[in-house]
């Protein structure tokens, strides 16, 4: 059991080293695809590409939905 934590752990550490982020931010969810090695967007880009997302829909101001007629 102490062999699987310190693997854990270093391989959590290599990946905040690599991507530049700090291992105790990261989620459960991301912890689960890290470990088995999947390759998953650092929470940085990820928030820039959500980002870029929403700047290219449009604002047409405020909405005003009037279904009473």
């Amino acid at each position: 059991m102490k062999e699987e934590v310190a693997l854990r752990d270093l391989i959590l550490s290599n990946y905040a080293k690599k991507n530049n982020v700090n291992a105790s931010a990261l989620t459960q969810s991301e912890i689960c695809d890290i470990i088995p090695g999947a390759e998953i967007t650092p929470p940085s880009q990820r928030k820039q590409q959500i980002a870029d997302i929403e700047k290219q829909i449009p604002d047409n101001g405020p909405r005003n939905y009037n279904f009473m007629g």
